[in-house]
């Protein structure tokens, strides 16, 4: 029975983290305007939301950029569920998979981060 949950609700479950982050985010922009709450509203954005620098935010704006980048992320999340859903038996084998995966996309998004700012000739800190 909690193989058949797992595999089915794997790919919706994965994205409850990232949507928290998300809500976070929103939160953050939303309720203080300190450069310190921008700059964590920003990164708990990317880190929900990976695919936000691909589209060019912050650089870029537009309700369509940000749209498509969330909804991108959204497919990549619910994919990196259901990948980690079909590896797994149980919902602790869930998040040891998902886990990994997640920490995975966390620091590629990170380290493209800080070669972005070499690149564009910013101080990395």
């Amino acid at each position: 029975m909690a193989l058949g949950s797992v595999r089915r609700r794997g790919p919706f479950v994965a994205l409850v983290l990232p949507g928290a982050l998300g809500l976070l985010a929103l939160l953050l922009r939303s309720l203080d305007e300190s450069p310190r709450a921008g700059a964590l509203g920003f990164v708990a954005a990317v880190l929900a939301a990976p695919l936000l620098p691909v589209v060019g935010i912050p650089l870029r704006s537009g309700t369509g950029l940000l749209l498509v980048a969330v909804a991108g992320s959204a497919v990549v999340w619910m994919a990196l569920g259901w990948w980690a859903s079909r590896r797994s038996r149980s919902w602790a084998g869930f998040a040891a998979e998902y886990g990994w995966m997640v920490l995975a996309i966390w620091v590629g998004s990170g380290l493209a981060a800080l070669a972005a700012n070499v690149v564009l000739g910013r101080p990395v800190l």
